[in-house]
């Protein structure tokens, strides 16, 4: 399978943002707020690297074009974590729009686990994808065979 250096770069650099928005968070010692809002942040720059690897290069916007509902149609594997963060999608929009000042620090913990799972499995993904295991197809831009995670 070919191997596109492109999209490695670009998928490594939504990893590389993602993992330093994880970093950025874990050190804020607020309300909870401002590290629930990068820790989700984290989690779509990883989804971002996932579908880096996995969407043809040119990219039909018909149907859903939001990052988890293309996570789900992409890579069947990662849905979960996908449902699991568009639903806090709303919950982050009221934390960056001042509505929500607060974040319990139950769910903040648990989205920081989580966000580590979708940073482990964009991390999984780029590296199938570097080893010729995953990803694109080189002449349709289908997605191959079963992804290596």
């Amino acid at each position: 399978m070919f191997v596109d250096p492109r999209v490695v770069h670009r998928s490594r650099d939504l990893l590389d943002r993602a993992e330093d928005l994880f970093e950025d968070a874990a050190a804020v010692e607020d309300d909870g707020a401002e590290r629930f809002r990068l820790f989700y942040l984290a989690a779509i720059r990883a989804a971002g690297a996932i579908l880096e690897v996995h969407e043809p290069a040119r990219r039909t916007r018909r149907g859903a074009t939001d990052a988890w509902s293309r996570i789900k149609a992409r890579t069947p594997e990662y849905a979960e974590l996908a449902e699991y963060f568009g639903g806090l999608s709303r919950m982050r929009a009221h934390v960056e729009a001042g509505l929500v000042r607060s974040v319990d620090p139950t769910l903040c913990a648990r989205v920081e686990r989580r966000a580590v799972e979708f940073l482990d499995a964009a991390d999984a993904t780029l590296l199938a994808y570097e080893q010729g295991k995953a990803g694109r197809s080189a002449s349709a831009g289908a997605v191959s065979g079963p992804h290596v995670a």
